[in-house]
């Protein structure tokens, strides 16, 4: 465990500055030395654990039990442990286990692990999760950063674009009001992989990409040579969203989203729910890439 009278903890290389906060283990500062260019808006970021996205009612059941649970559930507002068990100096481990307190809304004993490597001008950010209950574990994870953009003086939001590795039809759910999906989708990319961004795309809300074909989306401006490539595959969904009245497009990977409207509220059956057998281990890694 490493001490700290100071919930932030620094990662750096000779390209690249990182900040991550104790607090829910999500990133604080993704700062580039070369350009001296914040790509974090206003520390937006977050790791989404036990599920993700809205339930309905706020609730869900397991084992003819009902459970509260806040949107995206709890990992994000709660002390993680700090250490670095793979010794490399440009490294740093974040664990969460599961105390009185969380096994009152989730009934599951567990270990969450997000480890934090920076490598030059990439990041890479290694998620695992271990089942240690006596059975089964029911469980969705994810994570988001909120991207500044405009980045430059003189840009827009429609100077930018999102660009995916595969040509595709790309869909959206609907969002209905209060958070949850609806059945129906719209498109957004018919045929292609160029996403241009601008306000209109988000009238709905948040689009919600579901068994996205596409491994990585990488965050460029037409003004600026500078891009962030951000590669989360094999994680099967994905949201992309904003605010008008803020600069910052929010990129969100995730194994798990927001309950349907007819949902039954049963844990297991919720959409992108994964089943972790007893002592069973869950690893996902992602990789942020800042090219200028």
């Amino acid at each position: 465990m490493i001490p700290s009278g100071n919930s932030i903890h620094v990662l750096q290389s000779d390209s690249l500055y990182v900040e991550i906060n104790e607090i829910g283990a999500g990133l604080h500062r993704l700062y580039s030395k070369k350009t001296k260019t914040e790509y974090l808006w206003e520390q937006q970021a977050s790791v989404f654990f036990p599920i993700v996205g809205q339930l309905k009612g706020d609730k869900y059941s397991y084992n003819g039990k009902s459970y509260h649970m806040p949107y995206n559930g709890f990992a994000a507002n709660m002390p993680f442990v700090v250490s670095n068990p793979l010794n490399y100096q440009n490294a740093l481990a974040f664990t969460l286990e599961d105390t009185p307190a969380t096994r009152t809304i989730y009934p599951f004993s567990f270990a969450l692990q997000v480890v934090f490597i920076v490598n030059w001008s990439q990041l890479e950010i290694a998620y695992q999760v271990i089942n240690e209950t006596n059975g089964p574990m029911y469980f969705s994870c994810g994570s988001y950063e909120g991207y500044t953009c405009p980045r430059l003086e003189g840009e827009t939001l429609e100077d930018y674009y999102i660009e995916f590795n595969d040509e595709h039809d790309y869909e959206s759910f609907t969002t209905a009001p209060g958070g949850l999906l609806t059945k129906s989708t719209y498109p957004v990319i018919e045929n292609g992989k160029m996403l241009p961004l601008n306000h209109k795309l988000f009238e709905n809300d948040s689009l919600v990409f579901i068994d996205i074909p596409s491994g990585n989306a990488v965050l460029g401006s037409r003004k600026s040579q500078a891009k962030i490539d951000i590669a989360y595959d094999p994680a099967p969904n994905l949201m992309v969203w904003t605010k008008k009245e803020d600069p910052f497009i929010g990129i969100g990977p995730s194994w798990g989203v927001s309950d349907f409207e007819d949902n039954d509220e049963d844990l297991t059956t919720k959409p992108g729910i994964i089943l972790l057998e007893k002592g069973g281990v869950f690893i996902w890694k992602r990789f942020i890439n800042i090219y200028e």
